[in-house]
């Protein structure tokens, strides 16, 4: 009895100094040590990239530090109760990077001044909740639906969709993750193995954003991994590579500069080539692509008509550009999905929306969406998108739909800058406030027809 009490005494003796040097080790590195910041992103087995529950930190994207909080339900903003508050309507925003706006404060993103807005015009309130996140696409909103959206019980759903990357992102989740967690398929079933993964990235994400001990002998030995791996590489292995952000620059400036010469290219052969090409002409007029009386005249028999036709099949090339220009073909690359209506990244979000749309009523809400682009897309890609095809998709499925793209897109360059924030490409805070104005009454008109 006596040994095991010695021993128990001279475990606490020992254990006494070390947890007091620890302690001082913890509070010294929060003085003068370099603590990173907190880690607000946390691993979901069904959505991927989600937002930790309680955490406040920062996000660094683009060279852009934002300051995130996120609330008790892994949202940005404030806490909103599951229950209904009697006489409030509710509004639930599902989208991507353009939709959190992590670079701008909650009440001065679109969906805080939706909010403002509409409390003004719908007394007692409305409560417009932003579900959306960066890097996501409608894969991953669909998902978001299913599993975070229902329980709140909205009036209104709005999809703000983006014709910057959401053909692609849905694209490439259905690549990755189709074999196992596919929302086409209601595939939400996680085992307890996975749950206990999930556990496990959680608990090493507290640890991080409490202990500046952890993270000062997490990153030394990331470090310390790091160099002895370099050691055993070959030597034109060991070269020092760009910055990621150059590289993206670099690979999107490329892709623009291809892009926008076969732009040029299409539109010298519109110029020269659609009004003398009696087939293209025909079929035009057939088909009602361009709804101009100018074209459905005979062109040649009117004075100055070969102008107008110019002029009218210019202001709808979005319509005809590429079902006419023999040098513009889809191809097996995912990244012309976009532009193609009929490829199989419009395919898979045709599918995923009518899907999303089907989730909406069947929880008693009604689903809306809002399209718009990026900075760099309003020009350069405005002629060659399918928008026409996208709005009528919308509307033979009974969805409602506004269209910010155009409106931005007939800005001034110039004019377009302070609504993007530099070097970034997302909403500024006048961006996020112009969005809002352009869609207010739209949202009002279905907020007062609401079912």
């Amino acid at each position: 009895m006596k040994t095991t009490l010695s021993k128990m005494k001279f475990a606490i003796f020992l254990s006494i100094p070390i947890l007091f040097f620890l302690f001082m080790l913890e509070i010294g590195l929060g003085i003068w040590g370099d603590t990173q910041p907190n880690r607000v992103l946390c691993y979901d087995p069904i959505l991927g990239r989600s937002y930790c529950p309680n955490t406040n930190g920062y996000l660094k994207n683009n060279q852009v530090n934002s300051y995130i909080e996120v609330n008790a339900d892994g949202l940005l903003g404030k806490n909103y109760p599951i229950a209904r508050t009697p006489g409030k309507l509710r509004v639930a925003v599902l989208g991507d990077s353009f939709t959190s706006g992590e670079a701008v404060a909650a009440d001065k993103k679109f969906v805080g001044v939706w909010e403002t807005k509409l409390s003004e015009i719908f007394l007692p309130g409305v409560e417009v909740i932003n579900f959306g996140i960066g890097g996501t696409g409608t894969w991953q909103q669909l998902q978001r639906f299913h599993v975070k959206v229902r329980k709140y019980k909205p009036d209104l759903t709005v999809l703000a969709f983006c014709w910057c990357n959401d053909v692609g992102d849905n694209r490439s989740q259905y690549i990755s993750k189709a074999d196992d967690r596919n929302p086409l398929l209601d595939e939400y079933e996680i085992n307890n193995w996975t749950k206990l993964q999930v556990r496990r990235k959680y608990f090493n994400k507290w640890i991080w954003n409490h202990s500046n001990l952890y993270q000062f002998t997490r990153t030394r030995y990331n470090h310390l991994e790091h160099f002895v791996k370099r050691l055993f590489l070959p030597d034109y292995m060991k070269a020092t590579a760009p910055p990621s952000h150059l590289l993206k620059e670099a690979a999107y400036d490329r892709q623009s500069n291809e892009l926008q010469q076969s732009i040029d290219r299409q539109k010298k052969i519109l110029q020269n080539n659609v009004l003398k090409n009696d087939v293209v002409k025909n079929d035009v007029v057939k088909n009602d692509v361009v709804k101009n009386d100018v074209v459905k005249k005979d062109v040649e028999k009117i004075p100055g008509g070969v102008k107008k036709a110019e002029k009218s099949i210019e202001k709808n090339t979005k319509s005809i550009d590429i079902k006419f220009f023999p040098d513009f073909k889809d191809t097996s690359s995912i990244h012309d999905d976009l532009f193609f209506f009929d490829s199989e990244g419009w395919k898979l979000s045709r599918k995923l929306i009518i899907k999303l749309h089907s989730e909406v009523r069947e929880n008693g809400s009604k689903l809306a969406v809002i399209h718009f682009g990026g900075n760099s897309h309003l020009h350069s890609f405005v002629s060659l998108l399918p928008i026409i095809e996208f709005e009528r998709f919308l509307s033979d499925q009974g969805i409602e739909y506004f269209n910010v793209y155009e409106l931005f897109a007939q800005m001034k360059v110039a004019d377009l800058e302070k609504y993007f924030i530099p070097n970034d490409g997302h909403f500024s805070e006048a961006g996020h406030a112009k969005f809002a104005g352009m869609a207010i009454k739209f949202l009002t008109k279905l907020l007062q027809t609401k079912p």
